[in-house]
């Protein structure tokens, strides 16, 4: 395979994966929203983050078949990165490398909303907790009041003398 068909099958992947990219930006959005309206409602949550693994485990393949390829670019035009070229030594090879760049962008974006819908999903976790040890509180100091031994069922035997 030469290089400029290696670059134009470059340019295809990393065009797949920032569409995909972008669905799962849009995904994240989204599970972040649901977070913060759905605080009792995990289910609609989960389906989300269902369909990020499922476009994460594309987006894996996607950078499997990318990497072999450039590897392969790389051997052929003898170089260590794509960014020790400052040329075009082949056509395409400038658009690879602002796709590229603008899937760096994506991930960048994409780590910063997962980091901020972790912080709501402590949040909404902590407020659970204390939520439940009110609850215990509660139940604690209802069944010291309500505890009759003699409701337990225990029997009293009465003896009769002959």
């Amino acid at each position: 395979m030469n290089s400029e068909s290696l670059v134009i099958d470059l340019v295809h992947l990393v065009k797949e994966k920032k569409a995909l990219m972008s669905n799962l930006l849009e995904l994240t959005i989204t599970q972040g929203k649901l977070i913060l309206e759905d605080e009792d409602d995990i289910s609609r949550i989960q389906v989300v983050i269902d369909e990020k693994q499922k476009l994460m485990k594309v987006i894996d393949n996607i950078d499997f078949e990318f990497l072999d390829k450039l590897d392969e670019l790389k051997r052929l035009l003898n170089i260590k990165t794509l960014d020790s070229l400052k040329e075009e030594p082949v056509k395409g090879f400038r658009e690879l490398k602002q796709e590229i760049q603008d899937i760096i962008k994506l991930t960048e974006e994409l780590k910063q909303l997962d980091e901020a819908n972790t912080q709501k999903a402590k949040a909404n976790l902590d407020k659970v907790k204390e939520q439940l040890k009110v609850i215990n509180v509660g139940k604690k100091a209802s069944n010291s009041y309500s505890t009759n031994k003699y409701q337990q069922g225990q029997s009293i035997l009465i003896d009769k003398k002959k």
